[in-house]
């Protein structure tokens, strides 16, 4: 007697490897187990390490080192996640930086030219002005603070804020929240709650930089900062990759430090 379908083996078909579209998804399926409240603390974290060495220790000698001890704890949070509640080392994170090399250039491209476009903004509309003026004298004393006093030392700063500091915010933001996220709530919950969280810790650092009293532009710097990572987000989930959003990232940063060396970098 032939043995029944019930009983036959999986056929060749369902062995298959999945399609590179949903390859970057087995990591949030992992990530949906990790404790929903450890994810709300990685939200608010940043936000309040921020307020500390931004704000209530505004001017000490110890602004550094809790810059240094918030950033530890920060990046640290997915990794005790990752040993704690037994998901991937690491390593898989890493494995999100498989290239996807027409996607990449595409957007790394797109990045440049609206990186360009803010510093020509900059450029022509604010580096003359009043307001230009008053952020560099509030940016000179934190890049004293942080032991910055020579080109060299605001070029380091600069190549290790865009290409490292950058990296781990992608791997905390859109790999760790938005991944966590992304299994909990629907797409678009998972979108606005990472971008809102990523967005809060800079609203601190442009006002501590602008100024409190200019409510308008860190408005609308702050909604700029949630687009990226919206945009950010939204790229890592196209491309299953966070090879794509870290370049872009890397990009905006640059133009970023640019502008403010031009502003206030030693010299």
């Amino acid at each position: 007697m032939k043995k029944s379908l019930s009983g036959s083996k999986p056929s060749a078909m369902s062995s298959k490897p999945r399609s590179s579209r949903s390859a970057g998804r087995p990591i949030g399926d992992r990530l949906a187990r990790v404790p929903f409240g450890l994810v709300i603390v990685a939200m608010i974290f940043p936000t309040a390490a921020a307020w500390l060495y931004f704000v209530r220790l505004d001017g000490s000698e110890w602004a550094r080192n809790a810059y240094v001890v918030g950033k530890v704890i920060q990046f640290s949070l997915p990794l005790l996640a990752v040993e704690t509640w037994r998901l991937p080392a690491l390593s898989v994170v890493l494995e999100r930086l498989s290239l996807r090399r027409r996607e990449t250039l595409k957007w790394t491209a797109v990045s440049t030219v609206s990186a360009a476009a803010v510093s020509m903004l900059y450029s022509v509309v604010l580096r003359d002005s009043g307001l230009a003026a008053e952020a560099a004298q509030r940016i000179a004393p934190k890049l004293d603070d942080f032991g910055v006093v020579n080109p060299a030392s605001y070029v380091l700063l600069a190549l290790f804020l865009s290409f490292v500091h950058s990296f781990l915010e992608e791997y905390y933001f859109r790999w760790f929240i938005f991944g966590a996220l992304r299994r909990r709530t629907s797409l678009s919950a998972a979108y606005a709650l990472s971008s809102m969280a990523f967005m809060a810790h800079h609203v601190i650092v442009i006002a501590t930089y602008l100024g409190s009293e200019e409510i308008p532009l860190i408005v609308l710097l702050s909604l700029g900062v949630a687009a990226g990572g919206l945009f950010w987000a939204w790229l890592y989930e196209r491309t299953g990759s966070l090879l794509a959003p870290w370049l872009s990232h890397v990009v905006g940063d640059l133009a970023i430090m640019g502008i403010g060396y031009d502003l206030a970098g030693p010299t």
